[in-house]
């Protein structure tokens, strides 16, 4: 039925969004520059800040042109454009948010 399929791919974002949640906290405890990974199932928000804390937009641009290179669309969003919106689409698997958080990481540590 469509609502018992509705209950299975919401059931399966909220685990598939714990997972991302996860992965891009560990990934904020190896980058200084994330400050912050706030949200739920699969709307994310990563935080960037420079040094100081201030909000970090340039780089967040220069996040979001690295990721793209691997393959991966995310946005941004925030007062200052300095949050990384990380929104992947409901059907996305965990395999698959590992791979964004790699390309995060990857364009993070290339930038820095």
């Amino acid at each position: 039925s469509v609502l018992g399929k509705w209950w299975f791919w919401t059931g399966a974002a909220a685990v598939v969004g714990a997972h991302l949640h996860t992965r891009l906290s560990e990934l904020a405890e190896r980058h200084a520059t994330i400050s912050a990974v706030r949200g739920r199932g699969l709307l994310l928000g990563v935080e960037l800040v420079d040094g100081e804390g201030a909000p970090a937009s340039e780089l967040a641009t220069r996040v979001l042109d690295g990721v793209r290179e691997r393959g991966v669309l995310i946005g941004s969003t925030g007062p200052h454009g300095n949050v990384l919106k990380v929104r992947p689409p409901l059907v996305v698997t965990e395999r698959e948010s590992d791979l964004i958080v790699a390309a995060i990481g990857e364009t993070l540590a290339e930038l820095i």
